[in-house]
């Protein structure tokens, strides 16, 4: 069930990555309810690209600990969704923004 040998830093690299984006989360989370003018639906959709890439993160950072590949299923599993929470959240954080840069700048009255 656990990998017979633990390398330590991919397990530090790993979890740093894990709280690093945990931080974010938090951060623009506060961010959006300090600033409910300037967060909306373009706002909760880099939120929750941050959300998917976590668990994308969290996946990523549990094989090194669990030995998925005793299981075929699980391993096949685990890597399905390790990448699909990966890229649907980096979709997501890139149409969020993207629409987020256009709402400020007619905001701002900026021509775009």
């Amino acid at each position: 069930m656990f990998v017979e040998h633990i390398n330590m830093i991919d397990v530090v690299l790993e979890g740093l990555k894990l709280v690093i984006t945990f931080a974010l989360i938090i951060i623009l989370s506060k961010s959006a309810k300090r600033f409910p003018q300037l967060s909306g639906g373009a706002w909760r959709m880099v939120i929750f690209g941050f959300v998917l890439m976590f668990f994308g993160f969290l996946f990523d950072f549990s094989d090194e600990i669990i030995n998925y590949a005793s299981n075929p299923i699980l391993e096949d599993a685990e890597g399905f969704i390790e990448e699909i929470s990966l890229i649907g959240g980096l979709i997501l954080v890139t149409l969020g923004f993207k629409s987020w840069f256009s709402f400020i700048g007619r905001i701002l009255g900026l021509k775009g």
